[in-house]
């Protein structure tokens, strides 16, 4: 199967549990307080586990020093990214918190609830080992700038090296670590114990669509949709961009399977974590749950266009 049947395969499987999602709300049986332990669940504990899981299991140790590369390239990746959000917000003639977190939700992307089921997909063996290098990047970039660019306007509270390196120390960045040293040291787990994580691991990508679904529920979409910038956003940031990033990955010495790799992660929809910073420190949240949900939905379309143009 190809990388363009694999990613229409997987965004049907998506809309499919997204309108589950939908069903469980509209029937009383999820609420909105539901959905937040559902996320709180994903990002502690299942999403964690995946990375590890699939890791340990899939990837071995000329995986990781082959792999290598995506530290550098994910760093490449979030300069390009946030350049590209300031110049976006300039041009929407976007001010104050709404500028900040338009920035925020241009530049991160959801690796977690849509990256990881869609690279697992893709790259069975050796996909997890790309997530756990991005997240390295990933995770520090966002609680060291994401976490400025969700502050209020004005806001000087400034976020100390030792508060962001606190951050960056869940359980995201803890599974990715010792998946490493599993992988490095050759070791696995007890077949129990990698049986039973595994289980955990799997309900990671239909909780996560379903928990999207669910919160299409509580937002007035049609706010959104309206919203100009956020069509830039998901033309420049989901589509324009990706499509030249593959472009030249795919000139310079390295790996298909690389360029494909971060050819979705510069294509993936606003990032969950985004909304629950903003809203947390009195910024714009709102603003960005209606971002989540916009280029959530438009990914349905922007990401099948760009497994054709890589295929």
């Amino acid at each position: 199967m190809n990388i363009f049947s694999i990613i229409v395969q997987q965004i049907c499987i998506f809309i499919t549990l997204g309108v589950v999602g939908v069903i469980a709300v509209k029937t009383g049986i999820l609420s909105e307080e539901a959905l937040g332990h559902f996320s709180r669940y994903l990002m502690r504990i299942a999403i964690p586990v995946m990375i590890f899981t699939n890791t340990i299991n899939g990837a071995t140790r000329q995986d990781l020093f082959d792999s290598l590369l995506i530290l550098l390239l994910a760093v490449v990746m979030y300069l390009c990214l946030l350049t590209l959000s300031a110049v976006l917000a300039r041009a929407f003639h976007l001010q104050g918190n709404r500028r900040k977190v338009f920035r925020a939700v241009s530049s991160f992307g959801n690796v977690g609830f849509m990256g990881i089921p869609l690279l697992s997909a893709l790259f069975p063996e050796t996909g997890m080992i790309y997530v756990a290098l991005f997240t390295i990047v990933d995770q520090s970039v966002l609680w060291t700038v994401g976490v400025q660019l969700t502050q209020p306007e004005g806001e000087t509270t400034k976020v100390s090296l030792g508060a962001a390196l606190r951050k960056m120390v869940n359980p995201a960045i803890v599974s990715v670590l010792l998946a490493v040293i599993f992988v490095l040291l050759g070791w696995s787990l007890p077949t129990f114990l990698n049986t039973a994580l595994t289980s955990v691991a799997n309900t990671t990508s239909p909780l996560s669509m379903i928990y999207i679904g669910g919160l299409f529920c509580f937002t007035d979409v049609r706010a959104y949709f309206r919203k100009a910038e956020l069509y830039g956003m998901v033309v420049f940031k989901m589509l324009l961009f990706p499509i030249l990033f593959y472009l030249v990955l795919s000139r310079l010495p390295i790996s298909q399977e690389i360029a494909v790799t971060m050819t979705v992660f510069a294509g993936l929809p606003t990032m969950s974590t985004i909304p629950m910073l903003a809203t947390a420190s009195g910024s714009d949240g709102e603003y960005a749950v209606g971002a989540l949900i916009m280029t959530t939905a438009f990914s349905a379309l922007t990401l099948p266009l760009l497994g054709y143009i890589m295929m």
